[in-house]
């Protein structure tokens, strides 16, 4: 006997109530967070002058002052002076030390006596080329004119002798902090040597590949008259054939490179080179001739690319004077 399920009727299930959630607890009362001189007493006066920019009057920030700038690495001394001090000292060569407390104005020299100290720098860096010496008196003079709040064309030429001199000591940190200092000297500026230093700062972005900064000097360059001139044109080429992997236009142009602007390529210059040499194994796959990349790497001899080359772990051919591209290939 089956049940005919159609007439039977539907079990009812018993109603389960589910009760409301909780309310939630009232959030706590923050204690307001005090500023140190309510919560801890009064802040001492020497707190005080830390961060002081210096005397004011009539409502105003003295100016002269609040442009001393100090960088975090300690770029001309690690101590922010409260004010500028007027140096007293008439010694031409000091050495750098790092201050600790408020310079005292007898060690301090004045703009004149700075303007001899750079002339006594660039004088024996033409007879005896000692960067250790120099960079101690630079920094020194720097020192001297960062304590006094002396920001002019003195200033300027102190950090681009400075930097010119650590690009070709190949000391990248001080060429950098130089750099750093003369953009915001130079302000806006488009004479003097600003078109030198800005095509400067092209090729060091380019050795960073730090994209974001020279799409920030593209756009600043956009109305420039700066963008016209002779280096600053050469660097932006340099950009180009980087960013198109155009090797022989690039080799061709740090051959070409004006200023000091071989120096900053030599930076990056292995690095492109070894992009190039990829390039050419893939391109060529048989052989090519070691007289051909000698040239198109730019490289001052045969001898000299071959050295290159070899620590690449490249295969020649059995004479030596040309590359086996397909077996470098496979072998990589």
């Amino acid at each position: 006997h089956t049940n005919d399920w159609s007439k039977e009727p539907l079990p009812q299930l018993d109603r389960v109530v589910i009760p409301p959630p909780p309310p939630p607890a009232p959030k706590p009362v923050m204690k307001p967070i005090l500023p140190p001189s309510a919560e801890l007493g009064p802040v001492p006066e020497s707190r005080k002058r830390k961060f002081d920019t210096g005397p004011k009057g009539k409502g105003k920030k003295n100016k002269r002052a609040s442009l001393i700038v100090i960088d975090d690495d300690g770029d001309d001394g690690g101590f922010a002076p409260a004010a500028a001090v007027v140096g007293t000292c008439q010694k031409v060569e000091k050495e750098f030390l790092r201050l600790t407390t408020e310079p005292d104005p007898t060690t301090v020299r004045p703009l004149e006596v700075l303007k001899k100290a750079l002339k006594n720098v660039q004088q024996h860096w033409k007879e005896k080329p000692e960067y250790k010496w120099a960079w101690s008196q630079l920094k020194s003079i720097r020192q001297d004119l960062t304590v006094q709040g002396i920001r002019n064309d003195f200033t300027i030429s102190v950090y681009e002798t400075h930097a010119r001199l650590a690009l070709e000591e190949k000391d990248r940190g001080e060429f950098n902090q130089c750099q750093t200092q003369l953009i915001a000297l130079y302000g806006d500026r488009t004479d003097g040597n600003v078109e030198e230093f800005l095509a400067y700062r092209i090729l060091y972005n380019l050795y960073r590949l730090n994209a974001t900064a020279i799409s920030v000097l593209l756009s600043t360059l956009e109305d420039s008259p700066l963008a016209q001139r002779p280096a600053v044109q050469h660097a932006l080429a340099v950009r180009s054939a980087h960013y198109t992997k155009n090797y022989h236009r690039f080799f061709k142009l740090y051959s070409e490179a004006p200023n000091m602007g071989g120096y900053l390529m030599d930076m990056f210059i292995e690095r492109e080179r070894e992009a190039a040499l990829n390039s050419i194994l893939k391109a060529y796959r048989q052989t090519i001739s070691l007289a051909f990349v000698t040239s198109e790497l730019a490289f001052s001899s045969e001898r000299e690319c071959k050295t290159f080359l070899q620590a690449k772990n490249v295969i020649f051919t059995p004479d030596g004077r040309a590359i086996d591209c397909k077996d470098t290939c496979a072998a990589m």
